[in-house]
């Protein structure tokens, strides 16, 4: 397991290669690509605005070349570990670049992933090993522990006494009977690493308010595990000590990444009670395993991990369920208004998987298409298989219904209103809690209305309105970059490159010199 993601730099002045490095699986490796620069220059611009863990770089490139850029790095960035590109000509220079400072290099067009993940784990431990001087007692308590606990679920290798008296060193006391917790993160994959580093930021924050009387440990980006000094048995009383927590921490990224593209929601997942020193690893495993956290909008965000549990969609149900939508399969407008209705409030209260739910829908488009419609061959869904929520799932169907019909849809009045606020104020730092106000919904039912009338969440939606003013902008003013950022509503450089490059191929500067 990967648990320090790295974020990672690439500079050359070549597009091939930036172009081959961006097609590889960083993911895989344990990092994120957060940049790319075509000269020194613009990679010591990028650091300064955000650090990132590894540069990949050039060393022949016009402005600043490779070796000034690994020495301005190592002057003013020394945490960052830097991996020099080198054709064969360039291995004097690189050698050079490491008597700087420079980890190691790669051979251009030969390296290899087998390469690239040896320098990359080398980075990583050097980085972890330089973080834990810098951290202060407490979080190299902290690194302890995780590294303790981490150790016990996963490798296997301390037995449950000694996981218990290594916990007691390193200041956890397990006395039974003895609940924990589990903190998960819903949301995008590509945002993980901007949230990972603010959670982590609000829980230690939040560890010393409140004077240590829980302590968090870090499982991997999005997972945390949250030990309670002398929790209540009264399981009432936790989840309320618990659903403080989750309020703060959801407050807090409010506040400070409330542009994060995708929508977030936090769970916390409460073990059942230890009883006795036999019961930890079984209880703790139950805990490690990943759901559809948020698919029912309705989904209580604090409970004991049963209450997160989905259940299996039988025949009876579907026979049940069937029916009523078969006795509307040829009226377009009953229909959706069974699906959004009836086939919603039946979904929620039985809570079925996700993945049941989407493929009896995708069974019945199948059905309308080829029956309805006269459609011989039905291609798959894909905004279907991507659905991460009820609410969009059945968007999907009722949009088809909609668009076959060659109907124009409008939207309600309350979604038309939360538009044209997000339009005119889309500088701001806007959050589905302040426009919901204005429109006169609670955010729960606003966020539910925006799924079911354009498919997206609120975020989501948001994001793509920033993207086509960015565009604008960047085509038709001569804003720096980061001006650009801040006007749209995202005052992070960082991000908005990266979220830029996702939406549309290309980073702002590249886009700009189009």
């Amino acid at each position: 397991m990967q648990s320090q993601m790295l974020s990672v730099l690439i500079v050359d002045d070549e597009v091939p290669i930036r172009e081959e490095l961006r097609l590889v699986n960083w993911a895989s490796h344990g990092a994120v690509l957060v940049g790319e620069a075509e000269n020194g220059q613009d990679a010591l611009d990028f650091c300064t605005d955000f650090v990132p863990d590894v540069v990949i770089t050039d060393i022949t490139m016009p402005k600043m070349d490779g070796i000034q850029l690994a020495h301005m790095l190592k002057s003013q960035f020394p945490e960052v570990q830097i991996i020099m590109l080198t054709a064969y000509s360039d291995f004097r220079y690189a050698k050079e670049a490491i008597k700087l400072g420079a980890l190691d290099y790669l051979v251009k067009v030969l390296w290899s992933e087998e390469e690239l993940a040896s320098v990359l784990n080398k980075a990583r431990e050097i980085i972890i090993r330089e973080q834990l001087h810098k951290k202060n007692s407490r979080e190299q308590l902290r690194f302890q522990q995780s590294n303790l606990f981490n150790q016990y679920l996963h490798a296997g290798s301390l037995t449950t006494n000694q996981f218990i008296a290594e916990m007691e060193s390193a200041g956890i006391l397990l006395s039974f009977p003895y609940r924990m917790a589990k903190l998960v993160v819903r949301v995008a994959l590509e945002d993980i690493l901007f949230l990972d580093r603010a959670l982590q930021k609000l829980l230690s924050e939040l560890e010393q308010l409140q004077n240590e009387r829980f302590i968090w440990l870090p499982s991997k980006p999005g997972e945390y595990y949250l030990f309670l000094n002398n929790p209540s048995n009264d399981l009432s009383i936790l989840s309320k000590q618990l659903e403080d927590i989750r309020s703060f921490l959801q407050n807090g990224i409010l506040q400070h990444v409330s542009y994060i593209s995708s929508e977030v929601d936090l769970f916390v997942l409460i073990s059942h009670s230890f009883l006795e020193e036999k019961e930890i690893l079984s209880r703790l495993k139950e805990m490690n395993y990943s759901a559809h956290y948020g698919f029912y909008e309705n989904q209580q965000k604090v409970g004991v991990i049963d209450q997160f549990a989905y259940h299996s969609l039988n025949n009876e149900k579907t026979r049940e369920i069937e029916k009523g939508m078969k006795a509307f399969l040829y009226n377009r407008e009953k229909l959706t208004d069974f699906l959004q209705r009836d086939f919603y409030d039946w979904c929620t209260k039985n809570r079925f998987r996700p993945d049941e739910i989407k493929g009896l829908v995708a069974k019945w488009r199948m059905e309308w298409m080829k029956e309805v419609k006269g459609v011989a061959e039905v291609e798959v869904s894909q905004e279907l298989a991507e659905a991460t929520s009820l609410s969009q799932v059945i968007h999907v169907l009722t949009k088809e219904l909609n668009t076959n019909e060659n109907i124009e849809y409008k939207h309600r009045f309350e979604i038309r209103k939360a538009i044209d606020i997000i339009e005119n104020k889309l500088g701001e730092q806007l959050t589905l809690s302040s426009v919901s106000e204005e429109v006169g919904l609670s955010p729960n039912y606003l966020s539910r209305l925006f799924r079911e009338e354009t498919g997206k969440s609120f975020n989501e939606f948001m994001t793509d309105l920033r993207m086509v003013k960015a565009i604008h902008l960047l085509k038709h003013s001569n804003l720096k970059v980061y001006e650009v950022a801040e006007k749209i509503g995202i005052p992070s450089y960082r991000y908005f490159s990266v979220l830029f490059r996702k939406w549309t191929g290309l980073t702002p500067k590249d886009f700009r010199k189009r």
